[in-house]
């Protein structure tokens, strides 16, 4: 993002002292052309964000003179992830993604579909890595991503889904990413139930209620 410039401007009758300019806000850096201002004069600061952490980031920057005193303006700007995910099965992001409940060796009611955006202003090599259980409870049944993610809002989709091979709840991940580290990287966790093939069904039930000893009760 370029900066954004600020004015500062000397509102008095008299000329200031000499300006110094202070940032407060680890994500936030200022240049400035300010040194004294004449009465009326005007000065202007830069300042560039780059946030280290995702989510709401604030700081200030402030122009002391003596004579002259303190102006000072706030700042804040919002840290988003290099990459995405932007959305499953066109729909908002789920922590862990239902694939549902299957039959152990068929396939699930449903794939889930996962769109990835790359936020930064470069294309990146992109992998994908899969931990879907051992034996694997998952596969990748489609993949359109390529080994390159384009910039500023590249996207990629790809669709997770396979049949279980054993009951129970099978939790599984794939992770997408665009260079070495965690702030390059973004996982979908995934879940599903896999149950067996045989059911019993009562036709009339399995209550035998009240039965004397020694007596036989159908159902």
């Amino acid at each position: 993002m370029a900066a954004q410039v600020l004015t500062v401007q000397n509102t008095g009758s008299a000329a200031t002292g000499t300006i110094v300019i202070a940032t407060t806000g680890a994500d936030f850096a200022s240049t400035n052309t300010c040194a004294t201002l004449a009465p009326g004069a005007t000065c202007t600061i830069s300042v560039t964000f780059s946030p280290t952490a995702i989510g709401a980031r604030t700081g200030s920057v402030s122009a002391t003179a003596s004579p002259g005193g303190t102006a000072t303006a706030a700042l804040a700007g919002s840290g988003r992830p290099r990459l995405e995910i932007l959305a499953l099965d066109s729909g908002p992001v789920v922590d862990p993604a239902d694939l549902g409940t299957a039959i152990i060796n068929n396939p699930a009611p449903h794939d889930v579909q996962i769109l990835v955006r790359n936020n930064t202003a470069t294309t990146k090599a992109f992998g994908i890595t899969p931990a879907f259980g051992s034996p694997a409870q998952y596969a990748v049944v489609l993949n359109t991503c390529g080994s390159t993610i384009g910039a500023a809002g590249g996207y990629a989709p790809s669709a997770c889904g396979s049949p279980p091979t054993t009951t129970g709840t099978k939790p599984g991940s794939i992770t997408f990413d665009i260079g070495a580290g965690a702030a390059n990287q973004a996982t979908q966790n995934l879940t599903g139930v896999g149950i067996d093939s045989l059911t019993i069904t009562a036709l009339a039930g399995t209550d035998f209620e009240s039965v004397p000893i020694n007596t036989t009760r159908a159902r």
